[in-house]
């Protein structure tokens, strides 16, 4: 479902539809939302966002990013900005790349704790402009660990070349929440 929902988006980010075909694009969403509702459930029951092994745990708003390697020391991974994501001039829109150190910095700094952690700031650089539709590298590295916090460090890279780079502090809260 929520692959089908992402090629919508992709499609609808890059459509020039006649008004006709707009109007019956609604209606068909429309009964599609109505269908569902009968299933809305509060947070902690929800799919979106708490299915692990998903690209993006399920949330369709966050970028499908692969993990390919982990260890306790660092994690690294693959996104494709989809035309969904597109800023202009064939450039990823400036608001994504937190998110996607925010998201992979924090799918890292949950990893064997028992709980969650929560990003206590995420400071981004950026470097030069992120390209829409290309494979780029993402990785991010345990600075250092102080009780509750972990220190973190990331770049995201199209080859060799470091298009944006973060650091970010995540803490688990004194008393654990969902």
């Amino acid at each position: 479902m929520i692959d089908a929902l992402r090629t919508v988006q992709v499609r609808v980010a890059e459509a020039r539809p006649t008004p006709e075909v707009i109007v019956k694009v609604t209606q068909k969403l429309e009964e599609i939302a109505e269908a569902l509702r009968a299933f809305s459930v509060p947070e902690e029951q929800r799919v979106a966002g708490r299915i692990p092994g998903v690209p993006g745990r399920g949330q369709a708003l966050v970028p499908p990013i692969a993990v390919s390697f982990r260890d306790p020391a660092r994690m690294i991974g693959t996104v494709r900005l989809t035309s969904v994501y597109l800023g202009s001039g064939g450039a990823a829109h400036g608001g994504v790349i937190p998110l996607i150190f925010d998201e992979f910095m924090g799918t890292f700094a949950n990893m064997g704790w028992i709980a969650r952690s929560r990003t206590a700031y995420l400071h981004v650089n950026y470097r030069v402009l992120v390209p829409a539709d290309m494979d780029l590298r993402i990785e991010v590295r345990l600075q250092r660990e102080e009780g509750r916090k972990l220190f973190l460090s990331g770049t995201l890279q199209k080859g060799d070349r470091v298009l944006a780079d973060a650091d970010a502090l995540f803490v688990i809260p004194r008393k654990a929440s969902p």
